[in-house]
């Protein structure tokens, strides 16, 4: 991630959990992300949402769709929003994603690319939830920084492991794909102002893995 000489990134002593981990860079089969990003997902913020604002989560479905459709239905959302796109569709609390980009950006990128689109989808119903008033990019970039605040907790400490409820542990090279996915879904338009630019996303995202819940709730009241 990019960083400056004021305020450096700092060094993350991420490593393989096993040979097969190592064997695989890092990367869960395809057909296991979805479980297992949701399921963590789902824990993380059941856990995170209670003790954060006082009233229980109630975690969305997740499904895909094919690239070229038939789309599901959602309240609010245009058929062009579908393709190359994770969203969420807060009338019926579910998750919906492009089944054909998840798998291009796993194959292009790595499993943490699809982890992040669904975690983005996911932080919009956090949003929904908790609720942010937020709306357009302030909206996107905020749910990029809850993104940051799960990668945060799923980083092994420096001694010990995460807790046994984990189902996602970050491997190397993780960080790097959050970034890459980043730059592929950011504002290609310099004026575009829709989802955020590549470097608004990286920040966000940033700031939610350094500085978790503090950094993000500064974003979701506009401080």
């Amino acid at each position: 991630m990019p960083s400056d000489g004021d305020n450096p990134l700092p060094l993350l002593n991420l490593h393989f959990t096993d040979q097969q981990d190592f064997q695989n860079q890092g990367n869960l089969p395809y057909d296991e992300i979805n479980t297992d990003v949701v399921g963590d997902l789902e824990r993380f913020w059941k856990q995170t949402f209670t003790n954060l604002v006082g009233h229980s989560f109630e975690p969305p479905t997740v499904s895909s769709y094919p690239h070229g459709g038939p789309f599901p239905s959602c309240d609010g959302i245009d058929e062009k929003s579908y393709p190359f796109n994770a969203l969420y569709c807060q009338s019926s609390n579910q998750i919906l994603y492009d089944e054909d980009f998840a798998r291009t950006l796993y194959n292009k990128v790595g499993d943490f690319a699809v982890g992040y689109i669904i975690s983005n989808a996911y932080g919009d119903a956090v949003q929904s939830q908790w609720p942010s008033s937020l709306s357009g990019e302030k909206r996107s970039l905020l749910s990029d920084c809850l993104t940051g605040m799960w990668t945060r907790d799923t980083i092994p400490p420096e001694t010990g492991q995460v807790g046994d409820d984990h189902l996602i542990i970050i491997s190397p090279g993780d960080l790097d794909e959050a970034v890459s996915t980043a730059l592929l879904i950011g504002d290609t338009g310099f004026n575009s102002n829709v989802v955020g630019s590549a470097f608004e996303k990286i920040d966000n995202f940033r700031a939610g893995v350094l500085g978790g819940f503090d950094e993000c709730q500064k974003r979701i009241t506009g401080g």
